[in-house]
């Protein structure tokens, strides 16, 4: 630099080094706060609510870039509940269908000392004796009770009512296939249906359909009742 000398020259070079660097902060600080204003609504706030009170561009930066910071965690959430509407909603697995048990109905006998057919076991256990036509009452306890009545005022020795329980398909197979009395002989390996007068069904079964019987009985149910 012309015109100086010794340290008088070294300072003017320091101080215009000075001034440029100076210069050059202040510009980076005005692009910051340009891009704080820019950013967001919070930025701008910031940087309009400073300038009512101050125009030191350090302050008016530092209010806009604290505005600026709101408006990044501002849209930082916005993304994140963009992700969570994104995402398909959990719908829990409906839990297995459980299968609903077979409808049952009890079948009722009533026997005594001299025609007993079916035994009871202390456990509920049934077992079915003999291979003759077999009678029984499904489902109707009063005919049951009524018919018991009746044999203990004929005197029937032991006489009682001995239950148990079979499933309903069984007792449709056998409304499905049983013959009136009067046409027993023309089908004689079919069930009869009997008492028709005293209660619904009432049906006398042939050895086919005793085996049967003694195949689908529900062993637990027995019941024996005087």
């Amino acid at each position: 630099m012309s015109g100086c000398i010794g340290n008088e020259c070294y300072l003017n070079i320091r101080r215009s080094e000075l001034n440029r660097l100076r210069q050059a902060a202040a510009f980076d600080r005005e692009l910051q706060t340009g891009d704080n204003i820019r950013g967001g609504i919070f930025g701008a706030l910031g940087y309009g609510i400073a300038s009512l009170f101050t125009n030191d561009p350090n302050t008016l930066n530092a209010a806009s870039g604290l505005g600026a910071t709101v408006d990044q965690v501002g849209i930082g959430a916005a993304a994140m509940q963009q992700q969570r509407e994104a995402r398909p909603e959990f719908v829990p697995p409906e839990p297995p269908a459980i299968a609903a048990p077979p409808p049952m109905v009890r079948v009722f006998r009533v026997e005594g000392t001299p025609n007993t057919r079916i035994i009871i076991g202390t456990t509920g256990q049934v077992a079915i004796e003999g291979t003759q036509t077999l009678f029984l009452n499904f489902g109707s306890r009063a005919r049951a009770e009524r018919f018991l009545n009746q044999r203990l005022a004929q005197g029937m020795p032991g006489a009682s009512i001995r239950s148990f329980v079979v499933p309903q398909s069984f007792l449709d197979d056998l409304r499905n296939a049983a013959v009136p009395e009067r046409l027993a002989r023309q089908f004689p390996d079919r069930p009869i249906v009997v008492d028709v007068t005293k209660a619904p069904d009432q049906y006398g079964l042939k050895p086919e359909q005793v085996d049967e019987l003694r195949r689908v009985i529900i062993q637990g149910t027995g019941r024996e009742e005087q």
